[in-house]
């Protein structure tokens, strides 16, 4: 039995190997965390780019921006923690800060990049969680450099 070849897969296969390539050069130790949504519109891309870096180990949750996922359980993030936030929507670093600020901690980027094939779009950001510090009269909180 065959099967016509279907173009989008084919697209969507190649774009999560170029991410999963892109990601290795500020993940070589394989130690990065992935974290998005399940609700994404491109959510099994999501989870087969973050499955080349063994999706069990570094998968923080499919919950994004919750750091608790379906069940409950609540993932933690320290600070020195390299984090890959995967979207196909708007850029999820607000998102990312507003969740980790009850911990002080706040997500410095390090790289990004939006992938494109025919037929998908997506992004990722590799981004690190540093110390929050106050850095003004004002209370702002700011990464600490």
């Amino acid at each position: 039995m065959s099967f016509p070849p279907d173009p989008f897969y084919k697209e969507a296969r190649l774009a999560i190997f170029e991410a999963s390539r892109e990601i290795s050069l500020y993940n070589p130790k394989a130690t990065a965390r992935f974290w998005y949504d399940l609700k994404d519109p491109l959510y099994p891309q999501l989870q087969a780019l973050a499955a080349t870096y063994l999706y069990g180990y570094s998968l923080i949750n499919e919950n994004f921006p919750s750091l608790t996922d379906v069940n409950g359980n609540v993932s933690s993030i320290v600070s020195g923690d390299r984090v890959i936030l995967l979207t196909s929507g708007e850029d999820p670093l607000p998102a990312a800060n507003r969740a980790v600020a009850d911990r002080h901690l706040v997500f410095r980027e390090v790289a990004s990049k939006q992938v494109r094939r025919e037929g998908t779009t997506f992004a990722f950001i590799v981004a690190d969680a540093v110390p929050m510090a106050y850095t003004d009269s004002r209370d702002v909180l700011q990464p600490v450099h």
